[in-house]
């Protein structure tokens, strides 16, 4: 400071780039505000504290404390403007001005005064005629501030702990908040946050802030390294806030602003830092560039120097200084205005000046006026233009090109140095920089939407690359209104699964289980499921695919899908072809679902009947069945039990001998099976057959095996011919094992014929019978038997039948005999003469029969019967023949009668085959 003088506060007057310091004895200094060198200095009062410069640059208001006045002056002149006095009554009772602060519209100033009473003032002044407007008693040491963007007064007495909010129009009280030792007063450049200094808590919670939207404190309070917080600044870009500690502290301290302060750093400066204050300025230029007409405020300072005179204004011309504007001070915002190079000069005049309005030119004015030197501004404008046509959709992602097609864009009204088409993405990014719109090929850009822009700029651009924001671009340009392209892109998505194999046909419903599929990575406006068959063709659409009942589509292959697709779409009908399909859409992977359906056919021929277990096989003949309708990859014969199961697995129907398989009832089935069946073994059930099968119609099989029985008894001896009844007593024979349809008790001849055939053994009456051997049996046989005849020889019984063993009947003396209980007569054969003899016995292969016939004549008949009466073997040989070979090698084991018959006269043998 010049002469030792004591700087109090210091304010930036950014119209000079000068930095104005108040000192204590009595001046205002002027600093350069590039290298800080002294360029001038005005007096004011004695005791210089708070200063303040109006928002317009045109008054600079300080505070003299000592001689308790106020001075405004002119900061750009450095001239005294005017001595302002305090309203008398207050300055009757002692006060003096303390803090200052002008209104944003430059129309009025608020002076805080400090006395020893019980309350303080603030004085509301016109800046105009320097009169009171309107006064408010406050808290005590009141300090000041206020935002443009509310229209409050903020006062904080430090002696009062409180900060008020007033109405700037009234004065009257808003609200009030409680802030301990209020003291010093900061505001960002935004207006929108108040830092509040608590200057007497040693640096504990020194910063309170306040939200001047809401007039509410937001946050803790935050400490400072040092005591005695007192006042503060705010960088231009509201990033730092700095806060001096004054008294006995040498530092000033730096806050990071997020609104919230956070300490940064501090710096070491002189002892007593005091009034501060921070501001940014540039190197001085002459001439500049703007952009006009892009919309965005192309507001520009202009600082002058030197100027003198009683006015003080500003012009602005074109090249040949035709007036287009007089402005009342910098900022200057040529915004909107057409392309082109205007002059702004500094005008300053005595009173008298005439022809300094819009249209003139400067050679018209009249009077005592200068200008400075002129500022150059190049006016550059661009047009987008108009662009019309679309929007436009696509379908992509199908390796089909999408393009714009040529001329389906008009492009009107455009203007500038360079021209380029855009296309971004939703959140303004760069996708791309064609040489013209018709050349992009959408398919491969994925599902989304689009923009198509024509650009038009300058040179100098910067941030026009893809990837970049389009609010990345900086310089002059102008982009004309965007065409959407809208591209669809579904995802049918990946199905994992499967494959699926089912036994259909079967009648059991056949449903894919819930989450058996998932689906992922789908995407589209519309979603269907899809089953196909191998030809591509569309078997069904259903809601899911767990719905989908497969047991009624027959054998075969199906592809399960999944689609998704866009609106409009054709060609989604069952029947049609997946090609078919017509739209923008997108399939899934398919899901292979196979179909087994075995058929066991249909079985024609039959029922069966068999007279088993008399030794002779009982096989169903070759084509007696017929099969027809079957289908599947296994085949195989089943015979079953009534009770369903299984008695055998044969190859073929024709093969199965049912002789040893015993009386009863059982079926033969056709069954088609696909790989892996299980429970296929005898001795199981057909209901625990388990796998993919189908059986047949079954065809019944009745097996008759009527049982003879076993008697038990005798033999008997009787002396016939003697007159007295020779009859078997009752239970003297026993019968048991013996089952069928029908029974009868049968008496036989030596020979085999029938004797006799009574309802029981009882009854026979064998006196009258002669002498001879006789045999009981008892037959048990089912319908249809033939031969069972009285006289008839037994061998001669046809049909399914059994005998028991026989039990001996000899009677002695006798010729004939009458039955008396049944009536029925036996006539004896006499004078036997054949003579038969068998060999081996048992026998194996060859039968030897060796024949003693008295009588050389005629024929002599063999036969060779089951003991079910079925003849297995007949033949015929001549009386004079005394052996013959029978083979018997095909018979199966067991017991055989072999009858000889000569001249009425019958012989029978019993043989064993082994």
């Amino acid at each position: 400071m010049p002469n030792d003088g004591e700087p109090m506060y210091a304010v930036h007057n950014s119209y000079t780039n000068t930095i104005l310091v108040g000192d204590y004895s009595g001046h205002v200094i002027a600093f350069d505000g590039a290298d800080f060198s002294e360029v001038g200095s005005v007096a004011a009062g004695n005791g210089v504290f708070h200063m303040w410069l109006s928002p317009n640059n045109q008054q600079l208001w300080v505070n003299n404390e000592l001689d308790r006045t106020i001075s405004v002056i002119n900061p750009n002149t450095l001239e005294n403007i005017a001595t302002v006095a305090l309203p008398q009554d207050l300055y009757d009772l002692g006060y003096k001005p303390h803090d200052v602060i002008v209104a944003p519209d430059n129309a009025s100033a608020f002076v805080s005064l400090l006395g020893n009473h019980d309350e303080d003032y603030v004085i509301k002044y016109s800046t105009t005629t320097f009169e009171e407007i309107d006064r408010v008693a406050v808290g005590l040491d009141p300090h000041v501030s206020l935002t443009p963007n509310n229209d409050k007064l903020y006062v904080a007495s430090q002696f009062s702990s409180e900060l008020k909010v007033l109405n700037r129009s009234d004065l009257a009280e808003v609200a009030t908040l409680n802030i301990p030792n209020a003291h010093g007063l900061g505001m960002n450049s935004a207006g929108t946050y108040l830092y509040v200094s608590n200057i007497s808590n040693g640096g504990v919670e020194a910063t309170y802030t306040v939200d001047l939207m809401t007039n509410t404190l937001v946050g803790d309070p935050v400490d400072a390294p040092f005591a005695v917080p007192h006042n503060y600044s705010v960088s231009s870009d509201d990033s730092k806030l700095y806060l001096t500690h004054s008294g006995p502290n040498s530092h000033v301290s730096v806050y990071d602003l997020n609104p919230l302060p956070t300490l940064s750093t501090s710096i070491a400066v002189e002892n007593n830092p005091f009034g501060l204050v921070a501001y940014s300025y540039e190197e001085t230029i002459t001439e500049l560039t703007i952009c006009a007409g892009d919309g965005t405020s192309d507001a520009f300072d202009v600082m002058a120097h030197g100027a003198n005179g009683g006015n003080i204004g500003w012009v602005i011309t074109d090249a040949d200084l035709n007036i287009l504007a007089v402005p009342a001070a910098p900022p200057f915002d040529l915004e909107g205005a057409p392309a082109g190079v205007c002059l702004i000069w500094q005008i300053a005049y005595e009173d008298g000046l005439t022809g300094l309005e819009m249209g003139n030119n400067v050679a018209d004015l009249m009077g005592c006026y200068d200008l400075s030197n002129a500022i150059t501004v190049t006016r550059e404008s661009n047009e987008g233009g108009v662009l019309e046509g679309g929007p436009f959709a696509f379908c992509v992602g199908d390796g089909v090109a999408d393009h714009i097609e040529a001329g389906a864009i008009t492009l009107s009204g455009n203007s500038g140095a360079n021209s380029q088409w855009v296309v971004t993405f939703p959140d303004g990014s760069i996708a791309g920089l064609p040489p013209s719109y018709e050349v992009v090929d959408f398919d491969g850009a994925g599902d989304g939407v689009c923009s198509v822009w024509h650009l038009s700029y300058a040179d100098g651009l910067t941030g026009l690359e893809p990837g970049l924001q389009l609010s990345d671009i900086e310089g002059c340009y102008s982009l004309s209104n965007p065409i959407e392209v809208s591209r669809t892109q579904p995802e049918g998505g990946v199905l994992e699964g499967g494959p699926f194999a089912f036994c259909v046909g079967d009648g059991e419903a056949d449903n894919i289980e819930a989450g058996a599929i998932t689906l992922s990575g789908n995407s589209g406006a519309n979603s269907q499921w899809v089953v196909t068959f191998p030809d591509g063709s569309i078997a069904g659409l259903p809601p899911s695919y767990e719905v989908v009942d497969f047991d009624g589509a027959g054998e075969g292959v199906c592809s399960v899908w999944h689609l998704s697709y866009a609106d409009g779409l054709t060609g989604l009908e069952p029947g049609l072809q997946l090609s078919e399909i017509e739209g923008c859409y997108s399939l899934s992977n398919p899901i292979e679902v196979s179909r087994t359906q075995p058929e066991g056919g249909v079985l024609e021929g039959g029922p069966f009947a068999f007279c088993v277990g008399d030794g002779v096989a009982d096989h169903i003949e070759a084509g007696a069945i017929t099969l027809s309708g079957n289908s599947g990859a296994n085949s195989q014969w089943v015979v079953t039990f009534p009770d369903g199961s299984i008695a055998g697995l044969p190859p073929s129907y024709e093969v199965v001998d049912f002789d040893g398989a015993g009386e009863g009832v059982c079926s033969v089935w056709h069954l088609s099976y696909a790989d892996g069946l299980t429970g296929l073994e005898p001795g199981m059930q057909l209901s625990e057959i388990q796998g993919c099968y189908s059986l047949s119609n079954p065809i019944e099989v009745d097996r008759t095996q009527p049982e003879g029985g076993v008697l038990e008894g005798g033999p008997f001896e009787f002396e016939v011919g003697d007159g007295v009844a020779d009859m078997i007593p009752d239970g003297a024979i026993t019968l048991s094992g013996n089952s069928g349809s029908n029974s009868q008790w049968v008496v036989t001849f030596e020979d085999g014929s029938i004797a006799g055939l009574p309802p029981s053994y009882d009854v026979v009456e064998f006196d009258g019978a002669g002498e001879g051997t006789c045999s009981v049996y008892h037959l048990s046989y089912e319908d249809g038997i033939v031969g069972l005849e009285q006289g008839a020889p037994l061998a001669d019984l046809e049909g399914c039948f059994s005998l028991s063993n026989a039990i001996s009947v000899v009677r002695s003396n006798t010729d004939g005999l009458i039955d008396n209980g049944t009536g029925t007569t036996f006539t004896s054969i006499l004078d036997k003469a054949l003579d038969v003899d068998l060999y081996p016995n048992p026998v194996a292969d060859l039968l030897q029969v060796s024949l003693d016939v008295p009588s050389k004549e005629g024929d002599v008949d063999l036969q060779i019967i089951s003991l079910a009466g079925k003849v297995l073997y007949s033949a015929k040989i001549n009386a004079d023949q005394s052996r013959v070979s029978i083979p018997v090698s095909t018979l199966f084991d067991g017991i055989y009668i072999l009858t000889v018959v000569h001249d009425g006269e019958i012989v029978t043998k019993r043989f064993v085959k082994n």
